[in-house]
């Protein structure tokens, strides 16, 4: 007999079998200049971040015999998403209490005209070593994928699939860094798993490709740069040496010659577009560049901003596919409370969008699996986060006042 999530994603493989490239949403994301288009117009993207970047089989395998905080997170985000009753897991999301439905419902703090986030972006963290077709994961987890992308396109958003490694700290080592190990750069898993992505999504231009995510450099900045850009193994004795890595330049020539006609997302390193060469090549014109500025132990400012990709905004489009903050970090003081105000204020001038993160990881623009969304404290040093900002934001257009 099958299971709520068995059905769900049983549904979703019946689907695919029917539409190879399943009717999307009604958006087409293309780019011109420094803007992203949608259907030919101008588009900036609001959104939120779910995270799958690990198959929810591999979770329920672990999750039988262990505890863990990050298993049983992963668990109970997908339950979330799905609209699933998990008794083993002691929640219930079905009957509107799942994300999209908590996200489209009217709240007391927005024009009630308006959808209660304002959101037309969902962005999917996806493991990309189960989306390389020698993995044990593989069938499972694309059915899994197929099944997210094809509930978001049904309530309209538009969709960014984004490929990440493991890193996570809280992911227990076997199996989930060993079956997805950590890489500074993007690899040759990184482009089979982005080819996944185009085999399945590649004429849908709902659905934007997200190379890896946060890639870092892992010998000096212009070594890596030259890396990123054009690949190379690494021969500097160091931690990585060896290591064999896969430039966008040939990821995109890859994508592009398997027919996808997809937008591409490309990170730059460390957060950053510092030491970025703009030699990005797309015979199509639609990459869209990205870093995920989050505020750490120094509050960032316009002259930051400006250096990480403000200034590559100026002629190119740009897209911050995750952010967030919280008011009990370092970086926060009473001379720079107003930095979460500060940065979507900067973003809106340069017609930049952003996603936040994440709605389905509590204390992070969201309290909790309910969609309300974390309130700015009145001073630094306490609890909170910047998710009613963004919500005010995104639903008015206008960046609320401190």
């Amino acid at each position: 007999m099958l299971n709520a999530r068995s059905l769900a994603l049983a549904t979703a493989s019946i689907l695919a079998i029917a539409s190879p490239h399943p009717a999307n949403a009604g958006n087409v994301i293309t780019t011109s200049g420094n803007r992203i288009l949608n259907n030919g117009k101008p588009f900036l993207p609001n959104g939120v971040v779910f995270d799958m970047s690990a198959p929810i089989a591999l979770l329920q395998s672990y999750a039988k015999t262990y505890v863990n905080s990050f298993v049983n997170g992963r668990i109970q985000a997908y339950d979330y998403y799905f609209g699933l009753d998990d008794s083993s897991q002691g929640v219930n999301f079905t009957s509107g209490k799942d994300a999209i439905s908590v996200m489209q419902k009217s709240w007391a703090a927005v024009p009630p005209a308006k959808a209660p986030w304002g959101i037309n972006t969902l962005r999917f963290n996806v493991d990309e070593a189960a989306l390389n077709s020698t993995s044990p994961q593989y069938s499972g987890y694309v059915s899994e994928i197929k099944s997210a992308v094809s509930r978001a396109e049904a309530a309209g958003y538009v969709v960014d699939l984004a490929l990440f490694d493991e890193r996570d700290g809280n992911a227990p080592y076997t199996p989930f860094w060993v079956d997805n190990p950590e890489t500074p750069l993007d690899n040759a898993t990184t482009e089979a798993a982005a080819l996944t992505l185009a085999k399945f999504y590649g004429k849908d231009q709902n659905v934007l490709i997200e190379l890896l995510n946060e890639p870092f450099p892992p010998v000096t900045p212009a070594v890596s740069w030259g890396y990123w850009a054009n690949g190379g193994v690494d021969t500097s004795t160091g931690q990585w040496d060896g290591a064999t890595f896969v430039g966008v330049n040939a990821e995109i020539a890859a994508i592009r010659n398997a027919g996808a006609l997809n937008a591409i997302i490309v990170q730059g390193l460390s957060f950053s577009f510092v030491g970025f060469q703009y030699n990005v090549v797309d015979p199509l014109n639609r990459v869209i560049y990205s870093v995920h500025p989050f505020p750490n132990s120094v509050a960032p400012n316009t002259t930051t901003w400006n250096s990480e990709f403000g200034t590559v905004a100026a002629t190119l489009p740009v897209l911050i596919t995750a952010w967030n903050t919280n008011s009990n970090q370092a970086w926060c003081t009473s001379a720079t409370y107003d930095t979460p105000y500060n940065f979507l204020s900067y973003l809106n001038s340069l017609n930049v969008g952003v996603i936040g993160y994440g709605f389905d990881v509590p204390a992070t623009i969201v309290k909790a699996l309910n969609g309300n969304p974390t309130l700015w404290p009145a001073s630094c040093g306490l609890q909170g986060g910047p998710g009613q900002i963004m919500q005010k934001y995104y639903t008015s257009g206008i960046v609320p006042l401190p």
